[in-house]
């Protein structure tokens, strides 16, 4: 009898909303990722303006080394999924301005931490739990509850002062991106897009090195940039840009090697992971079909980070570097939550900082804020604005 494994994978088949110079005259830019590139190193200073944030450390207020799920100019919301707590730091300073756990069945309570996102000027926070969107002020006290009108919503941001935008990515039509109300859920807009070859979802695979079977599962999202929002269908070699100005979908960047078929061998996917003016930071996905775990592989997959320059159409290996740190090496990843458009966020543990500070490796402001902390403390967020 074949042995038969899950391959959960989320693969974002995105395109960007961009009026870059360097496009050439609207026309699209092209990646074959059939091709081996040389690796870059990028230094986050040169790119970026970095900003350090040392989360405040009580015993009311201790999180865990996970992503911010919010930052605005003005609150950072974290949350500990194991235990549904939801923690509102002050975005300058780090310190803690409140905290609420409402994990529980009743009807005003979430059962999961999905989605998050909020409104400032309103005082609310949008918790997505299964189906549904539940409303709280920012010390929990709870305000509403909507249905939410798909049923696999993957990404809620909040898209102006009366709407958020959701992706359902089980939606079989040419709009599964939408607007919905703020105040009840009810939906105010939809983004029209090709749908694109229908490829049954999801994907079973046999691997017969390995001698098993397996089920990959590909979920297409909405992601925010730095210009606008983002949304995709994995079907499509062509990855679409949301123009919010105008409320039109329109082709940004085509992907020369994509395939997805039913069989294994063909499975190559290019997802977007953040965008600058000058720059596309990607991910390239591919399958494996003779991968074999008893001889070291223990996926099937292979991930390639790259990073696509603009001016010049050159494609790299991408390796992020922070002059601050010496010895720190990261990527430019998807953000994990709703943050300002041409951000992202790096974690940076307390008790990694404590051990490089103790041994010289850091410099300039991020040494300043590692004097100040111990290692079982709260993380540091370098939030990155790029230029």
């Amino acid at each position: 009898m074949k042995k038969e494994h899950y391959f959960f994978i989320t693969l974002i088949a995105i395109a960007l909303f961009s009026c870059n110079a360097n496009r050439h005259s609207g026309a699209l830019t092209v990646i074959d990722t059939s091709k081996r590139f040389p690796e870059k190193t990028l230094v986050l200073q040169e790119i970026a303006q970095v900003e350090y944030i040392a989360l405040e450390t009580t015993d009311d207020f201790l999180t865990d080394d996970s992503t911010p799920r919010f930052i605005d100019d003005n609150i950072i919301v974290m949350t500990v999924r194991q235990t549904g707590e939801v923690l509102i730091f002050d975005r300058k300073t780090g310190k803690g301005i409140s905290k609420f756990n409402r994990l529980g069945r009743s009807g005003q309570e979430y059962l999961s931490l999905n989605n998050l996102t909020a409104d400032y000027e309103s005082g609310e926070i949008f918790i997505q739990g299964g189906e549904r969107i539940l409303v709280y002020d920012m010390q929990g006290g709870f305000k509403r509850v909507f249905e939410l009108p798909g049923s696999s919503i993957s990404a809620i941001f909040t898209f102006d002062r009366g709407n958020l935008i959701c992706y359902d990515y089980n939606a079989t039509n040419s709009q599964p991106c939408f607007l919905i109300d703020k105040t009840d859920g009810g939906i105010t807009h939809e983004f029209v897009m090709p749908i694109g070859d229908t490829i049954a979802l999801p994907i079973r695979a046999y691997f017969p090195r390995a001698g098993v079977s397996g089920i990959i599962r590909v979920h297409a999202q909405c992601v925010k940039t730095y210009n606008g929002y983002v949304i995709g269908k994995p079907a499509l070699d062509t990855l679409y840009a949301l123009n919010s100005l105008t409320n039109r979908v329109v082709p940004m960047l085509v992907h020369a090697s994509h395939i997805l078929t039913i069989e294994p061998a063909d499975f190559n996917l290019l997802t977007v992971l953040n965008e600058t003016r000058d720059m596309i930071f990607l991910e390239a996905m591919k399958i494996n079909i003779n991968f074999d775990p008893m001889g070291g592989n223990s996926s099937p997959f292979t991930n390639e980070r790259l990073v696509y320059l603009k001016d010049t159409g050159e494609c790299f290996v991408q390796k992020v570097i922070n002059a601050d740190y010496e010895g720190w090496e990261s990527y430019v990843n998807r953000n994990s939550g709703d943050y300002p458009a041409g951000t992202a966020c790096f974690v940076l543990s307390a008790y990694d900082l404590h051990d490089a500070n103790g041994s010289g490796r850091l410099r300039g402001e991020l040494g300043a804020v590692a004097s100040g902390i111990v290692r079982d403390d709260n993380p540091v967020l370098a939030i990155v604005n790029f230029r």
